[in-house]
């Protein structure tokens, strides 16, 4: 029982990181349009968006959300710190694609 605490906290920080984005969908309904809650000032979260969200569309690994540039055959992407870091876009646009874009699954 010495996690207890630890616990409580873990999950009061996860309920309050998730406040901004459930009060946006309560207040806005089905007109959300697939708008979020950001934190401004940070200089990668747009780009970090944008690298999310061609991955939710099934864009590569390996696309640049500053030039708009895919991964292809002959033409190959660097490496970047977006996709070295791969796991959370992934778990992100994998769960983005299961309970809010359900039109986007493989058929």
């Amino acid at each position: 029982m010495r996690w207890k605490w630890g616990i409580v906290a873990a999950l009061s920080m996860v309920l309050l990181s998730l406040y901004p984005h459930v009060h946006f969908r309560i207040s806005r309904g089905a007109q959300w349009n697939g708008t979020y809650a950001a934190i401004e000032g940070v200089g990668d979260e747009v780009a970090y968006s944008a690298y999310v969200n061609a991955l939710i569309d099934g864009r590569p690994r390996r696309n640049d959300p500053y030039s708009g540039r895919d991964d292809e055959v002959g033409r190959q992407q660097p490496e970047s710190l977006f996709s070295i870091q791969f796991v959370p876009a992934y778990l992100i646009a994998l769960a983005a694609r299961v309970l809010v874009c359900p039109q986007l699954q493989p058929s």
